[in-house]
């Protein structure tokens, strides 16, 4: 059993548990990231501390040995058995396949293609770390969802050894250090994670830039200076506007030619 299917399906628990727990919640869509997982849900509002409740329920599922089953609908029948899950049916309407894939596990079922571990009781160690709030698609324009996160391992040691690597970064954290040491703040009239640096702050950057210029002119390497905003047919043409573009701010328009921020 590989990491990623223990994850993934771990997501599938926490969309069960959650449908359990608040009947109300509408889906969205529960991928793999790094060191771990999340599945984003609408109509939903919960707090940290609801977290340790979702587990609970979670692990009753678990204990109930639920087998992960794969099973293929036609359109019509899928559209019915989402007909309460609009965000759900938009993906339904985006797939150009006529035989759709659900996972049943219980008396949950949910649009996937898969894969999955063979049954619940496989998940041995699990942990929900927190939440937040995601656009539908990654699209500003779009529904707020809220975003619950997650780990899985296939062992309490892998997971134990997690968290306090995990507790320990924390602790070095450059925004933990910064605030502390009065190296940056923040104001919300700026805005979110745009850091203002204090004359303490500079000092340490300014001795950084200085010790990144000699070792480059050391190498061989000249600086230049590009601006930090250009046409969006640059990034176009690059390759890079498809992927990058929904972490990008909007582009704006000048003189009817579109310009866009770097990512």
């Amino acid at each position: 059993m590989d990491i990623e299917t223990l994850r993934h399906s771990t997501a599938h628990v926490l969309a069960a548990a959650v449908k359990n727990l608040y009947p109300k919640a509408k889906l969205g869509i529960g991928p793999n990231v790094e060191d771990g997982f999340y599945y984003d849900f609408g109509d939903l509002e919960i707090k940290e501390g609801d977290l340790e409740k979702i587990e609970k329920e979670m692990q009753a599922l678990i204990k109930n040995n639920c087998k992960f089953a794969r099973l293929k609908k036609t359109r019509k029948e899928a559209e019915k058995i989402l007909k309460n899950e609009p965000f759900k049916l938009e993906l339904l309407k985006e797939l150009k396949d006529d035989e759709i894939t659900f996972y049943e596990s219980g008396d949950f079922i949910d649009l996937c293609k898969g894969p999955h571990i063979n049954s619940m009781v496989e998940i041995k160690a699990f942990k929900l770390m927190k939440i937040s709030g995601a656009y539908w698609k990654g699209n500003q324009n779009n529904e707020q969802l809220q975003r619950i996160y997650g780990t899985a391992f296939s062992s309490e040691k892998e997971l134990d050894e997690f968290l306090k690597m995990k507790a320990e970064a924390e602790n070095r954290s450059h925004i933990k250090l910064g605030k502390e040491l009065g190296l940056f703040l923040f104001s919300p009239l700026v805005g979110p994670g745009l850091p203002l640096i204090t004359p303490k702050g500079t000092i340490i950057r300014e001795e950084l830039q200085k010790f990144l210029r000699e070792e480059q002119l050391k190498m061989g390497y000249l600086p230049v200076i590009s601006p930090h905003i250009g046409r969006i047919d640059l990034y176009k043409k690059s390759g890079h506007y498809p992927y990058y573009k929904e972490s990008m701010f909007e582009p704006m328009k000048c003189e009817n030619v579109e310009y866009i921020l770097k990512p």
